[in-house]
C-alpha cells in the first residue's frame, strides 16, 4: 500500500472506444509538480559529477562575468579546479556492474527433468538477442542506464518489441505470377520435370491428361489470360493490389503492361526488416514520468514516456495505416499547428534551466545546448501505459499516445477533434508492465527518495576541491607574491620581469610581500583522508582500507545490480516468446523448441532465471587459482560424478566470459 499522497485512480480510465485524455494529462502534469525534491537533487548530482557551478570559466580560474559583479573570492585568477571525485566512482561502480553482467553465468532452470534441454537452448537464444540481435543498442541502453543509476540513484529500463518494414524491388516473372495466382506446387512440378508452362499448356490440348492436370490446366490458362490478355487489365491490377497495397494504381497498371509486352516487370514489395527486443534507458522526469508516490514498478498505477519527433516524423506517422503504426491524423495535424517546441515541464519553476548557466544535459537525451533552443522544431509526444477497465468491466493494461502541451491548450475547446494519436490495449501478453527499475540506495519506501554516488559524495568532492584550490593558490603566491610599493609610486608603471627597469622614487621601497606558511603537507594529509571516507562509502580501493571489505562491497554492488538484470532479461524474454518467431529459435538453437511460444497465461507463469557472479573472479589470480583446483577435482573424478562438458564450460567461462 502506498504511503504519502494518495494513489491516483485511473481503474476507471480505458475504454476501448478512446481515452480520457483530461484524466490522463491531469494526473501527469500532477506528478511533475510533485517531483522538485528529486529534480533538486538531480541537478545537485549532475553538478557534481559534471562539475559545474554558476560563473565557471572554462580557464580553469576565477574571473569575474561582467563588468557589474564583485570580483571573486580570493583575487580574480584565483584557482577554480575540477574535481572529478564524483564521476571517478561512478565509473568505478559502472565497470564492476558491466564485468558482473558480462561475465556472469546466465542460467534457466527447468522445473522438470523435461525441462533440462529446453532450459539450456533458452539461454543460449536469450544470449544470442542480447549479444547478437540487439547490438549495439542493447550495450547502450543498459550501460546509459546503469550511469543514471549510480550517479543519480535511480534510472528505469524500457522493454518493447520493434517491428520495423522496408521495401526491396522483386522481379516479378512467369513463375512468379504462378506463385501469385496459388500455383506455386505446379510451377514446382513443371520445373522438376524440366517442363514450361506454355509446353504444359500445348501438351494438355494435344495428349490431355489425368484429372489433376486438367483442373490445373484450367487454372493455369485463366492466369495466364488474365495476365496477357489486355482487356482484363483491370482486374489484373486489382490482384497485383493484393500482393503490392503500397503500390499506386498508375504504377501497377504499367506493371501489367511490362507483362504482357516482356513476360517481367520489378515491384517494390514490403519484408520484415527489422524484428527483436528492444530496451530503452529513461531517466526519471526526464524521459520517464510516474506517480511521485510510487514505490515500485509494480506498485506503479501508469506511466509515460516522452519522445521528441521532427515535423517529417509526424507526418510519415499521419500517412501510415493503423495496423502499421499509424496516427490519427486529426490529431497529428492539431500538433503540427500548435506543438512546436512546446514542453510540459518548462512550465514548472522548479524544472526551469535557469539555475545554471552552463548545463551539460536538460533532458536525458539533450545536448550541450539549453533544451529551450534545441526543442524549437520539435513536438512534444508522450505515451502512457495504464491499468484500466473497459465499459464491459474487463480489466486490461492500456496505451495512449498523445501530446500532453497540446491537450493543455486545445484539447477543450475542440471535443470533435480527437485529441490522442493512438489509444487500444497494449499488445503484450506477459500481463505486466514493461519496465525495469534500477535502484542504487533507497532506504525510505519511495523510489524517488532514492539517492545515488553523486549526491553521497557531493559534499567529499567540495572538500577535495577547497584543499586543491588552497595550495594552487599557494603555489601561485610563493612564485609571484604581492608587491609593495611606496605611496608616491602607486601611479608609476610596474613590469616584473627579468632584465626590467624598476621606477621607485624612495630607493628601496619596492619589495616582494612575505607569501603564508607553506602547510601544503597538511592540506594533502587532510585531502587523503576525505578520499578515503568518499572510498569507504562508494568502495573504491584505498591503501588503509582491508582488500576483503573492498571485495565484500563490490560482490553486493554487483549481486543488487544483477537481481536487476535478472528481471529485465527475463522481461524481455518473455517478450520474445510472445513475438519471436519458431524458425528463428530453432536457426538459433540448432533444434525446434515448440515450448518456446506458449500461451499467454504460460507466458505470465514465473519462470527460474538466476545470474551468479563472483566480484573476487576480477582478481586474475583468484581466477588463476579456482580453475587450477576445478582441473585437480576434475582429475580425480574415476566414477564420473560430474558432468565433464558443462565443467570444460565453465572453466572457459572463467578464461573468456564470452
Amino acid at each position: 500500500m502506498a504511503h504519502g499522497r494518495e494513489m491516483p485512480d485511473i481503474e476507471e480510465q480505458g475504454p476501448f472506444d478512446g481515452p480520457q485524455m483530461q484524466q490522463l494529462v491531469d494526473e501527469l502534469v500532477d506528478s511533475i509538480s510533485h517531483a522538485d525534491v528529486w529534480y533538486k537533487r538531480m541537478r545537485l548530482a549532475e553538478n557534481a559529477t559534471w562539475c559545474q557551478w554558476e560563473g565557471q570559466s572554462d580557464s580553469g580560474l576565477k574571473e569575474a562575468q561582467g563588468e557589474d559583479d564583485d570580483p571573486p573570492f580570493p583575487w580574480p585568477g584565483a584557482s577554480d579546479t575540477r574535481v572529478r571525485l564524483t564521476d571517478e566512482y561512478v565509473r568505478k561502480s559502472v565497470r564492476v556492474c558491466n564485468a558482473a553482467f558480462k561475465r556472469g553465468r546466465w542460467k534457466f532452470a527447468g522445473t522438470e527433468n523435461k525441462d533440462r534441454a529446453w532450459a539450456d537452448r533458452a539461454t543460449l537464444v536469450l544470449k544470442w538477442l542480447v549479444f547478437t540481435k540487439m547490438r549495439p543498442m542493447s550495450g547502450r541502453e543498459r550501460k546509459l542506464a546503469l550511469y543514471w543509476r549510480n550517479m543519480l540513484g535511480l534510472a528505469f529500463t524500457f522493454v518493447d518489441w520493434e517491428e520495423c518494414s522496408a521495401y526491396q524491388m522483386t522481379d516479378l516473372d512467369l513463375r512468379g505470377l504462378m506463385e501469385v495466382f496459388g500455383l506455386g506446387p505446379l510451377a514446382d512440378a513443371l520445373e522438376a520435370r524440366g517442363e514450361t508452362a506454355l509446353s504444359f499448356i500445348q501438351r494438355i490440348e494435344v495428349q490431355g491428361g489425368s484429372p489433376e492436370e486438367l483442373a490445373a490446366y484450367d487454372e493455369l490458362k485463366n492466369a495466364l489470360d488474365l495476365a496477357l490478355n489486355p482487356a482484363r487489365e483491370a482486374e489484373m491490377v486489382k490482384t497485383l493490389e493484393t500482393l503490392f497495397p503500397n503500390v499506386t494504381r498508375p504504377k501497377l497498371r504499367q506493371a501489367a503492361k511490362e507483362v504482357r509486352a516482356t513476360g517481367k516487370t520489378r515491384l517494390p514489395q514490403p519484408y520484415i526488416a527489422t524484428s527483436r527486443p528492444v530496451w530503452r534507458a529513461c531517466k526519471p522526469f526526464s524521459d520517464i514520468f510516474f506517480p511521485a508516490n510510487a514505490q515500485s514498478v509494480e506498485d506503479m498505477p501508469w506511466f509515460a514516456i516522452r519522445d521528441y519527433y521532427t515535423k517529417s516524423e509526424l507526418k510519415e506517422k499521419r500517412e501510415l495505416p493503423a495496423e502499421e503504426g499509424g496516427w490519427e491524423a486529426e490529431a497529428v495535424d492539431l500538433i503540427l499547428e500548435h506543438g512546436a517546441g512546446l514542453d510540459l515541464t518548462e512550465a514548472q519553476e522548479h524544472f526551469s534551466n535557469n539555475d545554471t548557466e552552463t548545463r551539460r544535459f536538460v533532458s536525458g537525451r539533450g545536448t550541450w545546448e539549453s533544451g529551450s533552443k534545441d526543442k524549437e522544431k520539435l513536438y512534444e509526444v508522450f505515451t502512457w501505459y495504464y491499468w484500466g477497465t473497459d465499459d464491459y468491466g474487463i480489466r486490461g493494461l492500456y496505451k495512449t499516445i498523445g501530446s500532453a502541451s497540446v491537450f493543455k491548450i486545445k484539447g477543450k475547446s475542440k471535443t470533435k477533434t480527437k485529441n490522442h494519436l493512438w489509444h487500444g490495449l497494449a499488445d503484450l501478453d506477459h500481463g505486466k508492465l514493461p519496465l525495469v527499475a534500477h535502484v542504487f540506495f533507497q532506504d525510505t519506501e519511495l523510489l524517488l527518495e532514492c539517492v545515488g554516488i553523486a549526491y553521497l559524495l557531493y559534499t567529499y568532492q567540495n572538500e577535495v576541491k577547497s584543499q586543491r584550490d588552497a595550495r594552487i593558490d599557494l603555489a601561485s603566491s610563493s612564485i609571484l607574491p604581492p608587491v609593495r610599493r611606496a605611496l608616491q609610486d602607486r601611479n608609476s608603471l610596474l613590469t616584473i620581469a627579468p632584465g626590467s627597469p624598476l621606477f621607485e622614487r624612495v630607493r628601496g621601497s619596492t619589495e616582494f610581500m612575505r607569501p603564508p606558511e607553506n602547510r601544503s603537507l597538511q592540506s594533502v594529509e587532510l585531502e587523503q583522508g576525505v578520499k578515503e571516507d568518499a572510498a569507504r562509502i562508494a568502495g573504491g580501493m584505498h591503501a588503509e582500507i582491508p582488500a576483503p571489505e573492498v571485495q565484500l562491497h563490490q560482490q553486493d554492488l554487483a549481486d543488487d545490480y544483477l537481481d536487476e538484470c535478472v528481471d529485465l532479461l527475463s522481461l524481455t524474454f518473455q517478450t520474445a516468446q510472445q513475438f519471436l518467431p519458431l524458425s528463428t529459435v530453432a536457426r538459433v538453437s540448432g533444434k525446434a523448441v515448440q515450448a518456446f511460444q506458449v500461451s499467454a497465461e504460460e507466458i505470465r507463469g514465473e519462470f527460474d532465471f538466476r545470474m551468479v557472479f563472483d566480484a573476487r573472479e576480477l582478481d586474475t589470480e583468484f581466477a588463476a587459482m579456482k580453475a587450477k583446483a576445478a582441473q585437480e577435482m576434475l582429475a580425480r573424478d574415476q566414477v564420473g560424478t560430474w558432468d565433464q562438458h558443462k565443467a570444460n564450460v565453465d572453466l572457459m567461462s572463467l578464461i573468456d566470459a564470452d
